[in-house]
């Protein structure tokens, strides 16, 4: 009873750690607690899957040292300077202020989800080893006592 209460209220902090609000950045100390040490100790890894929307595969090292290259001023391109309308620009810098503003809340709520799975992983750990320690001493006490069998 009392292992499946707490593993009820590991699981409510768990999951609200999970769904935490993406506009507060996780502390300093919390991240380095959780995902240098306890991270590491556990053999918890963040996700490495490709996000990218735009290109269906993620950008290998070599597309990143032909870009790097490509950009080193030894083959600078002459580009035509357009002037745009002043409502034209005034647009794009908001839509920039805006995908700006939405990448660090999705890098805000991936690092809440991470110390979600960190969190997870040692609660995992923790009622596993209760479990194992309950289960042994209750098979310890009834071999020690065999009048409670009767």
């Amino acid at each position: 009873m009392l292992l499946t209460g707490v593993n009820l209220l590991m699981t409510l902090v768990i999951l609200n750690l999970h769904h935490h609000n993406p506009n507060t950045a996780l502390p300093g100390w919390l991240r380095i607690l959780a995902f240098k040490c306890i991270a590491k100790l556990l053999c918890v890894q963040k996700d490495t899957k490709c996000d990218n929307k735009v290109s269906p595969h993620c950008d290998t090292a070599e597309d990143k040292k032909a870009r790097n290259t490509a950009n080193d001023g030894k083959h600078s391109r002459n580009l035509l300077h357009v002037e745009l309308p002043k409502e034209v620009t005034e647009l794009c810098s908001l839509l920039l202020k805006q995908f700006k503003k939405e990448e660090i809340e999705n890098n805000y709520k991936e690092e809440w989800q991470m110390l979600g799975a960190v969190l997870d992983r040692l609660c995992l750990t923790f009622a596993s080893v209760a479990t194992i320690f309950v289960v042994i001493t209750i098979g310890l006490v009834l071999a020690t006592n065999e009048n409670i069998i009767e």
